[in-house]
């Protein structure tokens, strides 16, 4: 039997509030750089900005 961890809340945040708004991804010397849609919120990016250390991946905004 297998049990699946809970994701912490900064991964719940960003998948269900942040990742809509991202257009491309690519990985580049093991950090993730996302591309936001132009028309993103400024509450979604800075949302972005306060809970990218704490995520699975490192990752920056592009």
């Amino acid at each position: 039997m297998e049990i699946m961890a809970m994701p912490n809340k900064e991964t719940l945040i960003f998948y269900n509030q942040v990742r809509p708004w991202i257009v491309s991804g690519e990985m580049k010397n093991g950090i993730m750089n996302y591309r936001f849609s132009e028309d993103t919120p400024k509450e979604i990016l800075d949302l972005f900005s306060e809970i990218k250390s704490n995520l699975n991946h490192p990752c920056i905004r592009v």
